[in-house]
């Protein structure tokens, strides 16, 4: 009986330790299945920038760059502001022009400077002289108009024959007359040398406008020369007086022709060669060149 009961009580003991065990087991799975706990990061939350801090920063920033240009010190250009447009113009043949102001143009050419008319239309009509020369050969002409900030700056260029050339020994007045809108009557007229034009008025001439009638031979008018204009002129070439006129020998007389820019009739013709002119009449009868042909 007594051993019957000691492996009962021995049964016991080996299932509750049998028990045991299983619970010991359990709470280690259990605390297996746990996720692990993260320790607090020193980069949290609370330490990412804020929006205000990185405007702030932002901020920052732009002022340093703003101090940094201040005290480098950023050069502007010199001309900054300064506008400059290039103007359009037309060389215009005199005798398309009112009597008036051929006549204007026929007195102050002998002297270097410019003048100028306003037109109905607000544009401008621009006489440029080089002033009374000695000799041939001598020629002026606009280069560039520009508006400059309200004023009207013209670039000329004035030549003069070489010192071999053969030119006609007689006065001369290189001029010419141009003409442009959208311009002010503020000039600054320069050659290539950088010489300014001055203004030119009869007043300061000490003279009026002549008329027709008083300028005579001046001006070459179909009406005051014995020569049939209605066809074309054989004469010799004796030489250019000016950009805008010849020199011929017709028969025995020097008689000049002129034209706007005459030069572009001569190419390919010397001094001394046979030439055929053609003309037109102006209505204010003066006889402009048309045309000139080299006899053969």
């Amino acid at each position: 009986m007594k051993k019957m009961i000691s492996i009962k009580f021995l049964m016991v003991i080996f299932i509750i330790s049998l028990l045991a065990g299983c619970a010991n087991t359990n709470g280690a799975m259990n605390d297996s299945d746990e996720l692990p706990r993260v320790e607090e990061d020193s980069n949290t939350s609370d330490d990412l920038p804020k929006a205000d801090d990185v405007e702030a920063d932002k901020d920052g920033e732009e002022v340093s760059d703003e101090v940094a240009d201040s005290e480098e010190g950023v050069k502007e250009p010199s001309n900054q502001g300064i506008t400059v447009n290039l103007i359009d113009f037309d060389v215009v043949d005199v005798s398309t022009l009112s009597e008036e102001i051929m006549n204007e143009i026929e007195v102050l050419k002998v002297n270097k400077g410019y003048e100028f008319w306003e037109q109905e239309d607000g544009s401008y009509i621009i006489l440029i002289s080089s002033g009374e020369k000695t000799t041939g050969g001598y020629t002026i002409e606009v280069e560039a108009m520009e508006d400059n900030e309200g004023k009207t700056a013209i670039s000329v260029i004035e030549t003069e024959p070489a010192k071999d050339s053969m030119n006609i020994m007689v006065m001369s007045y290189p001029y010419v007359v141009v003409k442009a809108s959208g311009i002010t009557d503020n000039f600054i007229i320069r050659n290539q040398d950088q010489e300014e034009f001055t203004r030119l008025s009869l007043e300061d001439i000490g003279m009026d406008a002549p008329t027709n009638d008083q300028l005579g031979g001046t001006m070459l008018r179909f009406d005051e020369n014995p020569i049939d204009y209605s066809k074309p002129i054989i004469g010799i070439y004796k030489g250019q007086m000016d950009n805008h006129t010849i020199e011929v020998l017709v028969g025995d007389m020097y008689v000049p022709f002129v034209a706007d820019e005459i030069d572009r009739f001569l190419e390919g013709i010397d001094v001394e060669d046979t030439i055929e002119i053609t003309v037109s009449i102006s209505p204010s009868d003066q006889v402009i060149v048309e045309n000139i042909e080299k006899v053969k």
